[in-house]
């Protein structure tokens, strides 16, 4: 075999050969100073990067070379992998330090050391240079399959509350219904009633939609329905798209199979895909149901009677539909982070309907192969207006989709500096806040649980467990929480977090404050606390969605009972 010949067994044994290294290149003293993210993603960035560097240029570790790095990093990562900012940012920090590890073992020499560090410099400023956000995405009128089509309709107010000139009346005045009682004695409580219901179906105050809405959701549905985009469009390739009305770029998923439960997921923004792409790096089923309740999305689904909700019934009565079979029942839903998934608005309809018609004008491009999307290339179909031609323009563009997740600025030098004079008290601590489908109600606020559990790994003590407020800041909050830890008590050696999406809120602080931010695959004592306290109040639900976890639960009693003497 020449040197020049690709060898998957050669492959294989590089991978193999630079993850030992990267294990070992861990214990390095300068590892501690990578970012939380980029000591993450170590393992990951070094496999990929020299599979690459092997693919393309046929070089093992030893081999490797200035001008492969540079080609590798600027022209193939951007076609074989999805740069989000953070990974950009990481890919430079841990090839460095990589690279020199090699160079102290002897596998790398230190002059093309040298070479290669200085080289990965230039490579990763360009390859800043070339990353865009979704909202930079390319959007050239004079390439792209062009048609006519309706403008969808001004969606700036999409989440603003409905206003309502309507008052109730005192509770000591007469009642509105007109019986001549007082209000407190008459309708008080049904209206009371009839708000907290409204603001568990129809968040926010936001009226529910109206029956022609309902009619023409319904009929695009069925456009769905027919084309069965599932069948040639799998759950991760997007369809995006631009409204000039909203200023965000929007992505659309399929799901599911014609035998089962299937539809369309609708992530209306960024920050929406990047809270996706933490649900898919979910370990376990309680995770992923963590997850959910940090989802915002819109869904369009199909599927048997059993999926309706009384809501859904009695609308699809009113326009006179009939379903039949076990997947044939349409229903649309809304998931709000801090909520649970509930009936779409008035807003949510309109919006829902415009995307839903762009979609189906998408997949039958693709379907058609007027527009050919390599999506396992990395591609994926953009559709967005040309004011300028006053026409749809329908792309295929790179794959590019990030979203922003949640985070901190600590700006307090004065109490950065008192926090970091606190002396390590070797604290190893495990950290969690997540949202529970367990509904609290403050004020006139309805909304799911949102706890904060602070745990030291060491004896598996409960140090700390709180709520979060619906109108308070979760980053500020969980900073204030460590603040007040740290001056109680000192600084913890490390904090061990669920994910990136959690640890985010505490990257800036750590790193200014001097304490080792970990990611957990699994957090098993958090999940424990979270586990008991969802089943004491919403047990139901358990049994609906996560029946695996009371049945594991129960054979892990038995383990526990044989184990006894």
């Amino acid at each position: 075999m020449s040197a020049n010949e690709y060898s998957k067994v050669k492959c294989f044994q590089i991978i193999g050969d630079v993850e030992a290294w990267s294990q070992k290149c861990q214990k390095f003293s300068n590892y501690k100073s990578l970012s939380p993210y980029a000591q993450k993603s170590f393992g990951g960035i070094t496999s990929f990067f020299a599979e690459m560097m092997y693919t393309y240029h046929y070089q093992s570790p030893e081999q490797w070379t200035s001008t492969a790095l540079h080609n590798v990093l600027t022209e193939i990562y951007p076609k074989q992998l999805v740069i989000q900012p953070t990974y950009a940012k990481a890919i430079e920090s841990v090839l460095d330090l990589f690279i020199k590890y090699l160079q102290t073992r002897g596998i790398i020499k230190s002059e093309d050391a040298q070479k290669l560090c200085s080289q990965l410099k230039i490579a990763a400023s360009a390859m800043y240079g070339n990353y865009k956000q979704p909202d930079e995405l390319p959007q050239t009128d004079d390439v792209g399959i062009t048609d006519e089509f309706e403008l969808p309709p001004d969606f700036t107010a999409l989440n603003e509350p409905e206003t309502s000139d309507s008052k109730k009346p005192k509770r000591s005045e007469p009642c509105h219904c007109g019986s001549g009682k007082k209000y407190k004695k008459c309708c008080a409580s049904n209206d009371a009633n009839a708000e907290l219901l409204s603001k568990l179906i129809y968040p926010k105050g936001q009226p529910e939609p109206t029956l022609e809405q309902w009619q023409k959701l319904y009929e695009v549905a069925n456009n769905i329905k027919k084309l069965q985009p599932w069948k040639f469009l799998k759950p991760l390739h997007f369809i995006t798209m631009r409204f000039p009305t909203y200023d965000q770029l929007i992505g659309c998923t399929t799901f599911g199979s014609d035998d089962k439960f299937s539809g369309v997921v609708i992530y209306p923004g960024t920050e929406s895909i990047g809270r996706i792409c933490q649900l898919l790096e979910a370990p376990d089923a309680f995770t992923s149901l963590l997850a959910r309740m940090e989802q915002d999305q819109l869904l369009c689904g199909f599927g048997s009677r059993d999926e309706m909700s009384p809501d859904d019934r009695r609308i699809q009565k009113k326009l006179g539909l009939h379903f039949r079979g076990q997947t044939d029942w349409i229903f649309f839903r809304a998931a709000t982070p801090g909520y649970l998934p509930n009936n779409i608005t008035a807003k949510h309809a309109d919006f829902l309907l415009a995307v839903l018609q762009n979609f189906v004008i998408a997949c039958t491009y693709i379907k058609d192969n007027v527009v050919q999307v390599n999506f396992e290339a990395n591609e994926m179909f953009l559709r967005f207006y040309s004011p300028k031609k006053k026409l749809w323009i329908n792309q295929v563009v790179p794959l590019n989709l990030t979203g922003t997740l949640p985070s901190t600025s600590f700006d307090d030098e004065k109490l950065c500096a008192y926090l970091r004079k606190k002396q390590y008290n070797g604290a190893h601590l495990e950290f969690d806040a997540p949202r529970l489908p367990m509904l609290v109600k403050n004020e006139s606020v309805t909304y799911c649980a949102h706890l904060t559990i602070l745990i030291d790994k060491k004896d598996n003590q409960i140090l700390n467990i709180d709520r979060i407020d619906a109108n308070e800041s979760v980053g500020d909050f969980i900073v204030g929480l460590f603040i007040d830890y740290i001056d109680r008590c000192g600084r913890p050696l490390s904090i061990s977090v669920r994910n990136y999406f959690v640890g985010s809120y505490l990257e800036d602080f750590c790193q200014k404050v001097g304490i080792e931010l970990i990611f957990g695959k699994s957090m098993p004592l958090c999940n424990s606390i979270a586990f008991q306290a969802l089943k004491l109040t919403n047990y139901g639900l358990l049994q609906s969605f996560l029946p695996e976890l009371l049945l594991t639960e129960q054979e892990q009693k038995q383990e526990n009972n044989q184990q006894q003497p």
